[in-house]
């Protein structure tokens, strides 16, 4: 995948200690980037982002070097599933060389989300903004995600 630094927000790539990475296998169903079905180059895991601000992302990775990421305010649970609020959408592309290069888009929208330590885990984002619409529904394999805290 694309270097992390490259599809963090700017304000939190030059700071990302304290931030949680989780990772976690499973299969990706749809994936809308600015309107265009890429559901068949998705990846086949996610990156979740917490940062210690409060906000946190999610990462999908498709293309081989494209990154496709939704960035907000996180929510407490209610139950098994929490919120996150998107503001906005990071696009990135290239590799880890240096040449990575990401484009921010201001949107609205959510991701919900299960939790990921009690089975199969489901993401599904919804956001638009004038860089078009962007969707993403992925289903965890079943298994913990694998975590680093940097």
């Amino acid at each position: 995948m694309i270097a992390l630094a490259a599809s963090a927000p700017a304000a939190q790539s030059d700071n990302l200690m304290g931030t949680t990475l989780a990772v976690m296998q499973g299969t990706c169903s749809l994936l809308l980037v600015g309107g265009d079905d890429l559901t068949r180059q998705c990846s086949p895991s996610v990156i979740n982002s917490a940062y210690r601000t409060g906000r946190s992302s999610f990462m999908f990775g498709y293309g081989g070097d494209k990154v496709v990421s939704f960035f907000g305010q996180d929510s407490v649970a209610v139950g098994d599933q929490a919120t996150l609020q998107v503001d906005e959408i990071g696009v990135a592309t290239g590799k880890e060389d240096g040449t990575a290069k990401r484009v921010p888009h201001a949107v609205h929208g959510t991701c919900t989300y299960t939790n990921p330590y009690k089975g199969a885990s489901r993401i599904t984002c919804r956001a638009s903004g004038a860089g078009g619409n962007y969707a993403v529904d992925f289903v965890s394999d079943g298994q913990p995600p694998n975590v680093t805290r940097l």
